[in-house]
């Protein structure tokens, strides 16, 4: 038997970990509950969000997109730090890749729809683009209007459930066949003589799950492993959240990601991806792939930091939840003999939101600097009135010692504590003003 090319996403292991932490309406609900503001609480029709999703989420949620570029550009810098702790969501080779071109990811990260970015965090994307869906739920599978280069996410959806994919259950059943697929392969470095019974079954059914979609891709390679969480799934919801794979297309996008598609040949696709589709048909469902344009390039050099930002926007490294297992960013672009120009225009005259986003960005870069400026004065203000105060609080301390007589006394220990007082306040200024700004810079 053929070593699968395969690591399991989190995702689809998790539900081999998991006991029910949810009421349980019929499955097929009509009504789905997304994670809402400002804390994006895990539901039952999404349930995998995490620190770094939430954080995004309520960033996207009303503040420019400027904002999340600075979260991506902290991430990056903190995963180059010496000794500092791996962080599976930006690890160093993708964060050197991201400081190297940051300004290629600020463009490129404005270029994306508002909502369509908020689709790919929450990890909707695939179902909000089925197309029974209503505004401002449904989105298009390609707000660029037109084809190209670009980067894409093909995610797997069960046929007649409008845009959703499995249950907890059958996460369940889902990862106790991956699980049979790893002990066949197993079984199949074992000589014939040493095989038992159980074990010739277990490959034999194994050959089967290859020849439903993966005949083509199966080859000799590295064990697989899984990676198990404690996700609490609903037993019989199916997931608005759905298992998802970023591509990049260095010319066409749509004919690239078609390879994804469940009635594509499967000459060059993720084996892992197909692993899975297969299981699916196994378990007597009908996979179905949505593939959604995420990024539309227009300039050299763009392509590679589009697949490293869509794929930590979308979680889809295999550590995570997706069907990514090699780092994203070694696609080259199509080169000087690609028409760009055709691209460029494509960016400027159908994208008004790119040019509606930087607006709005470089507003609140403005208000930001502005706010800078006031802030320093304020702190050098404060300061000085708290120096004044001070000065004038030693001075009435030392002339106190002089005065005879009990009203004088009395008077003078009032204007002291009065001093007292303000130089109080002082501080508070100034510690509300350092607090802003400490906020402000993030």
């Amino acid at each position: 038997m053929p070593a699968p090319l395969f690591i399991l996403s989190s995702l689809s292991s998790t539900m081999a970990q998991q006991t029910p932490a949810f009421p349980s309406p019929a499955p097929g609900q009509a009504v789905v509950n997304l994670p809402q503001y400002p804390d994006f609480h895990p539901t039952v029709h999404v349930p995998c969000i995490s620190d770094s999703q939430r954080e995004m989420l309520r960033l996207l949620h009303d503040r420019p997109i400027v904002f999340l570029f600075y979260m991506i550009e902290k991430r990056a810098e903190s995963a180059l730090r010496p000794f500092q702790n791996q962080d599976p969501w930006i690890g160093p080779t993708i964060a050197a890749k991201l400081l190297k071109n940051k300004d290629a990811l600020a463009m490129l990260l404005h270029s994306i729809p508002r909502a369509h970015m908020r689709a790919i965090v929450m990890g909707t994307i695939g179902w909000q683009t089925w197309s029974g869906h209503q505004p401002p739920v449904m989105l298009h599978s390609n707000p660029y209007k037109n084809n190209g280069p670009g980067t894409y996410i093909a995610t797997i959806c069960i046929d007649q459930r409008r845009g959703k994919g499995l249950s907890g259950n059958e996460y369940n059943t889902l990862a106790q066949m991956l699980e049979d697929y790893l002990q066949a392969y197993q079984a199949s470095k074992l000589a014939n003589q040493h095989r038992p019974q159980s074990a010739q079954d277990l490959l034999k059914w194994a050959r089967g799950i290859d020849l439903i979609y993966a005949s083509k891709r199966a080859k000799s390679g590295q064990t697989a492993s899984i990676h198990a969480s404690t996700v609490a799934l609903d037993p019989n919801i199916h997931l608005a959240q759905g298992m998802s794979y970023v591509g990049c297309a260095s010319r066409d996008i749509t004919s690239r990601s078609s390879a994804h598609k469940q009635d594509s040949h499967f000459e060059s696709s993720n084996y892992t991806w197909w692993l899975t589709m297969s299981c699916l048909v196994e378990m007597g469902l009908s996979p179905v792939v949505r593939v959604n344009h995420a990024i539309r390039t227009w300039e050299p050099d763009q392509l590679p930091i589009s697949e490293i930002l869509v794929t930590i926007l979308s979680h889809s490294m295999v550590e995570e939840r997706g069907f990514n297992a090699w780092p994203p960013g070694s696609m080259p672009d199509p080169g000087t003999l690609h028409d760009w120009d055709t691209d460029l225009f494509s960016v400027m005259h159908y994208r008004n939101f790119l040019q509606t986003q930087l607006a709005e960005s470089g507003e609140a870069f403005a208000k930001r600097s502005k706010k800078l400026k006031g802030l320093e004065e304020l702190k050098i203000s404060t300061s000085d009135s708290q120096a004044a105060i001070l000065l004038n609080l030693c001075q009435t301390s030392s002339a106190s010692l002089k005065f005879a007589d009990e009203d004088d006394v009395r008077t003078t220990l009032l204007r002291r504590g009065e001093l007292v007082n303000k130089a109080k306040i002082a501080d508070e200024e100034l510690e509300v003003s350092m607090q802003f700004f400490a906020q402000i810079t993030i």
